[in-house]
């Protein structure tokens, strides 16, 4: 994030928005993500060590993938956005953890490291700001 993106008081986590982004558009390595955004992976790891991201490039890959850049940004999806209370992506993977325990749903095995929860919350947290949209434009 530039420093002509960000709000006067706030700090952006770098490594938290490409985290995020990595969950929500299910990619494993920084490599995979370089090759979406056309960047090379030492690029993904400066943008680490600097605490920066170029949010113009991630908006066009949130665009075609249907992630929301408030999500990337903060993790949440909020009331003002949608209508709908707000949630943090934490909050949303512990839930599917405990539906998995309890036997309600099934969460994938993954490869080592990969947290399901975690993938389940960036895809519910997204495809929850689109169906608001979808219900708010009513019937076609």
């Amino acid at each position: 994030m530039s420093s002509r993106d960000r709000r006067p008081g706030t700090e952006p986590d770098a490594a938290a928005i490409i985290e995020r982004l990595k969950e929500a558009i299910d990619v494993a390595t920084d490599a995979e993500l370089a090759g979406l955004l056309g960047c090379s992976r030492t690029t993904i790891s400066n943008w680490r060590s600097r605490n920066t991201v170029p949010l113009g490039r991630l908006r066009r890959l949130c665009k075609q993938r249907g992630v929301p850049i408030d999500y990337l940004l903060s993790g949440r999806l909020g009331a003002d956005a949608d209508g709908l209370p707000a949630l943090d992506s934490e909050t949303v993977a512990h839930l599917f953890r405990l539906l998995d325990r309890y036997h309600f749903i099934r969460l994938p095995k993954t490869k080592a490291g990969r947290d399901p929860a975690k993938r389940a919350a960036a895809e519910f947290l997204t495809l929850r700001r689109q169906m608001a949209t979808i219900l708010k434009k009513g019937p076609q």
